[in-house]
Parts: C-alpha cells; structure tokens; sequence
C-alpha cells in the first residue's frame, strides 16, 4: 500500500510545488509523513494500518519528486550532481539503516517501533526545511525577483 500512495504523491506532486512552493511543499510533506507514521504506529486495525501506509506511501511519493527538484535548484551549478547524487546515498543508507533497526526489533516483536521510529527522519525533514529559503526559481515564476536574488546571494558553506 505504500508504493500505491507513492504513485498518488508523485502523480500530483509537480503541479503542487508550482502552486505552493518547493520548500512549503517540503514541509507538509514532513507532516504528512509524521500523521502516516503515527497512524500506523497506534493503529487499533488492520484497516487503520493501510490507510497510514498509504499516507506514509503519499510522503513518499512527494518527496522522491520534489528532493531532487528542490536540491538542483537551490544548489550552485557546480555542486549540483553531487549534491543529487549525495541525496541518493544518503536516501539508500536511511533504508539500509532502517532495515538493521527493524531486525533488531523484530525479535521482540515491536512493530509498532518499528513504524514508529520513522517519526524521527519525519521531524528532520520538517525542521530542516524550516532552516532553508525557497527555491528561487520558484521565487522567479511568481515574480519574486528581489526575493530570488537575496537567496542567490545567500552563502552556504557545500562541502561537496
């Protein structure tokens, strides 16, 4: 049910960040995944716990669009492909981590940690995207050039 929520997010996610902005959409997008996580970890039934995969799935869906997006706008040209590319990795080591948490869990049979300590990354992508401007390219399609240009000027120590 998660890659049918997946397949929802993704299929609205591109008119949604014209409309609301990258960064806005980042943000509901961390809420999003936190009301799916909390779903599904205190849901009472089994129907109650698709319908928080599918929202989880919805989140995810979003954010595998509008990621990649947000980061090649934001980023200077040079630091581009390693940024995407970085974000991959890390995307892939999140899972990688999370398959050790979850067999470590599995043992006890504590599913609902399992599910929901998925809050955690839920909440440092709300807070990170608290910390960081709008895409400026979005800034420029809404005639927001002042705006635009104070991001594009802003520095911000890559590392990559």
């Amino acid at each position: 049910m998660v890659l049918v929520g997946a397949i929802l997010g993704a299929l609205g996610s591109g008119r949604l960040a014209d409309v609301f902005g990258r960064r806005s959409l980042m943000i509901a997008t961390a809420a999003i995944f936190l009301v799916g996580v909390l779903v599904t970890a205190f849901a009472p039934n089994v129907a109650t716990l698709i319908a928080g995969r599918i929202v989880v799935g919805v989140g995810i869906g979003v954010s595998s669009y509008l990621g990649p997006l947000y980061i090649s706008e934001i980023s200077p040209a040079s630091k581009r492909g390693g940024l995407v590319a970085l974000n991959q990795l890390l995307l892939t080591l999140g899972i990688l981590i999370s398959y050790f948490v979850d067999y470590g869990l599995s043992a006890s049979g504590a599913w609902r940690w399992m599910f929901g300590l998925a809050v955690v990354p839920a909440v440092a992508l709300g807070v990170g995207m608290l910390l960081l401007p709008e895409s400026p390219s979005w800034l420029l399609q809404k005639g927001r050039a002042a705006q635009a240009a104070q991001t594009l000027t802003r520095s911000v120590a890559i590392p990559i």
